[in-house]
């Protein structure tokens, strides 16, 4: 991050921003699979479909950017088979395999 290399050098926490990002891979936003890859998520149809993202996330979900939430299919079950959310309204999704596993 060249930008903080130039007059702000003497500013204190730069030294620090620097070590870190020397030390960052060279995408840090890229996206942590925690899912099977045979396994079909897509946030874009959660979404149309009225689901906030801190459902799933939590409300602290934007602090986390590398994620780190850990699902798995009993979790996706009981959402789909309306157990969770009840007081939302969501409509039951598909539960059969092929909805979500290819």
């Amino acid at each position: 991050m060249d930008c903080h290399r130039l007059p702000l050098t003497e500013k204190p926490g730069i030294e620090t921003l620097d070590s870190v990002l020397t030390s960052a891979p060279d995408h840090p936003w890229s996206h942590k699979r925690f899912l099977p890859e045979h396994v079909v998520f897509h946030h874009g149809v959660h979404a149309s479909a009225g689901v906030a993202c801190s459902d799933c996330h939590g409300e602290g979900y934007m602090k986390n950017h590398y994620g780190g939430e850990k699902f798995d299919m009993q979790t996706c079950l009981k959402c789909h088979r309306g157990e969770t959310f009840k007081e939302k309204g969501y409509k039951p999704a598909a539960t059969y395999c092929a909805a979500c596993h290819r």
